[in-house]
């Protein structure tokens, strides 16, 4: 079974959590990753250093909306519920924009 990811306005101590809230019986983790866009590709975005694959099935959030990769930008703070698979790899499941850059 999976986690559950309520929206982050609900949540605002979601800005405190950094461990791992659930292991699927596949092997893989989910957990949450906050922080600053310091980078971002077509297919990537990096947030505290993590590394953090984007594809077509990731959400992307701001202001309650759905937007797009293209709205996320680098100096973007952020709020992304990834799952961790056993290589190591991270891929985001849902990015929230909580502050866009200035």
């Amino acid at each position: 079974t999976g986690a559950v990811f309520a929206p982050l306005a609900v949540h605002a101590a979601a800005l405190e959590i950094a461990s791992v809230v659930a292991v699927d019986g596949a092997g893989s983790e989910s957990k949450i990753v906050t922080g600053l866009v310091t980078a971002k590709s077509d297919s990537n975005l990096t947030v505290n250093g993590d590394s953090i694959a984007v594809t077509g099935a990731t959400a992307f959030i701001k202001d309650a909306a759905a937007i797009g990769l293209a709205e996320v930008k680098v100096g973007d703070e952020v709020w992304v519920a990834v799952a961790k698979s056993v290589d190591g790899t991270l891929q985001a499941l849902r990015v929230e924009v909580l502050k866009a850059a200035e």
